[in-house]
């Protein structure tokens, strides 16, 4: 039986952002790096490509990692459009996701993230 394939959606990460959300998601790939043999991280973030160069999947876009307007509809674009159609080209069986975006109509299970639920319950004080 062949290992499954597996994929980390880093297309949110900036490597040079210091929030808990950049630092957690360069601790998985860290993570995963030591741990597994056959994972792919599909990102915009330059600095990647020099830590993991064998185990990348460059996503052309620059804007895709950013949190503002452009940069968030130019990810769910992304997820919707491009991300399966990369996903099914590279054979992968399982995407994870360290941020709650994901596909609506996924090509491979995957596993996303939710960090916070406060805004759910309380929409007034965490507003979008």
């Amino acid at each position: 039986m062949k290992s499954p394939k597996i994929a980390i959606d880093a297309s949110h990460f900036n490597e040079f952002a210091f929030d808990g959300l950049n630092r957690y998601i360069g601790e998985i790939l860290r993570a995963v790096d030591r741990q597994s043999e056959d994972f792919t991280i599909y990102t915009a973030a330059d600095g990647v490509s020099s830590r993991f160069p064998h185990r990348l999947c460059k996503i052309a876009s620059r804007t895709i990692y950013q949190n503002n307007f452009r940069g968030n509809f130019s990810r769910l674009l992304w997820h919707q459009t491009a991300f399966p159609h990369k996903l099914a080209r590279d054979d992968i069986s399982l995407v994870y996701s360290p941020v709650p975006e994901g596909m609506l109509f996924p090509t491979c299970p995957q596993v996303i993230t939710i960090h916070d639920l406060l805004p759910l319950f309380f929409p007034e004080t965490y507003p979008r």
